[in-house]
């Protein structure tokens, strides 16, 4: 299988890559599932805030009514009362769009009264809460929409960033290595040193290529069971990206724990996609009914 990137998919990386530098905004939040995967590399490489992910999220979902929504993905009822554990920009959303299930959605305004938030701060957006409404208010408002086949797509985005964030750490590290000299020769001459990078290197090799992977197998137009398989395999590289940006934060030495250093932004940036995505337990069972429903006759 070719995972090399089109050109479109290039010249769209450079753009982001261009605006991201000067600090604009991602030059696209639509297209194909490859051009958004590019984007999201880069975004994760200049690990800096944007409403990227959302934004991919709310296209694929179908909502046009405008304004600024965000959407909560990670959604459970209990007591009579459905709960969204972590909404991202909840404070100051014009509505936020709740994914009740594999093919509903409601979209609440959070100032109504029958809404609930509450401020749940993240590593990455201190404006996330958790919000909560009556069961009854939730479903009886509920309206058709491509939910799971949004997540999805949208996850295997996410795992693109973390990638990102994981191939930037990388580059840095081993620059860092090459010549930061200590007792006379290079860390990067010492044994350990090269076999640790050895190993990043590899973990994130696997990771990308499980994203570009999936963003094939969806851009092919392949079966939604196989896309959702490939997007479950894309989730499960996100760990193998937290592992690289904590190897490259230990590599940098005493430049890791600056605050004007890169790689606490890079771990910060993989780390956050972490409970987005699930924890290792649900993105395992999600390999495995992934798995089933791609081999049921």
């Amino acid at each position: 299988m070719d995972l090399r990137p089109t050109p479109a998919e290039v010249d769209l990386a450079d753009r982001a890559r261009a605006a991201f530098a000067a600090g604009g905004a991602a030059p696209s939040s639509t297209g194909s599932l490859g051009e958004l995967v590019a984007v999201a590399r880069e975004l994760g490489r200049a690990a800096v805030p944007s409403r990227f992910h959302v934004d991919v999220l709310v296209g694929l979902l179908g909502w046009g009514a405008g304004g600024v929504p965000t959407v909560a993905t990670e959604v459970h009822e209990r007591s009579g009362t459905v709960v969204a554990s972590t909404v991202p920009g909840a404070r100051g959303a014009d509505a936020v769009l709740v994914c009740l299930d594999d093919e509903r959605l409601v979209a609440v305004d959070p100032a109504a009264a029958a809404v609930e938030l509450v401020d749940q701060p993240t590593l990455a957006d201190p404006t996330t809460c958790r919000l909560s409404m009556p069961s009854d208010v939730a479903w009886g408002a509920a309206q058709a929409a491509p939910v799971g086949t949004a997540r999805a797509r949208a996850a295997v985005v996410l795992a693109a960033d973390a990638v990102g964030a994981a191939q930037a750490a990388l580059d840095a590290a081993v620059a860092h290595v090459s010549t930061r000299h200590q007792h006379g020769r290079r860390l990067g001459e010492l044994q350990a040193v090269r076999h640790r990078c050895a190993d990043m290197a590899m973990e994130v090799r696997l990771a990308t290529d499980a994203v570009l992977d999936a963003a094939g197998v969806a851009d092919r137009g392949e079966p939604e069971e196989v896309v959702r398989l490939a997007a479950a395999h894309a989730k499960a590289a996100v760990p193998r990206c937290i592992e690289v940006t904590a190897g490259a934060h230990q590599l940098a030495g005493g430049q890791g724990v600056l605050a004007d250093a890169p790689f606490h932004r890079w771990y910060r940036r993989a780390r956050a996609a972490e409970p987005v995505l699930g924890s290792t337990r649900a993105r395992h069972a999600e390999i495995a009914r992934a798995a089933l429903a791609a081999r049921r006759p």
